[in-house]
């Protein structure tokens, strides 16, 4: 889904979240999920915004991942280099989010 259609999914509530989760996109393309798109990334946005957020941030990770949620960048089953779009972007965000892990 796409941020407009996420904060739609969500009745406008929580776009800051939504914004959030997405922040890597312009950069990394469909591969900014392995920045955030996960347990570490929902983690992070319940930090910055509180705990009403997690809600908010499961369903739009659920939403990008057909109903998923994966444990994080590390989860072969979602995020694999041979599967991205580009491998140096896809790398690029994988870093990225290592980089992150340490904040939440």
């Amino acid at each position: 889904m796409n941020l407009d259609e996420h904060i739609k999914a969500t009745a406008g509530a929580g776009r800051e979240i939504h914004v959030f989760l997405d922040q890597f996109y312009q950069q990394y393309g469909i591969d900014h999920r392995v920045v955030l798109h996960h347990e570490m990334g929902i983690t992070l946005a319940v930090t910055r915004f509180g705990d009403e957020a997690r809600a908010i941030a499961e369903r739009h990770v659920r939403d990008d991942w057909a109903g998923q949620i994966p444990s994080g960048p590390d989860d072969t089953e979602y995020y694999q280099e041979a599967w991205a779009c580009n491998a140096g972007k896809f790398r690029a965000a994988y870093l990225k989010a290592k980089e992150l892990e340490h904040l939440r």
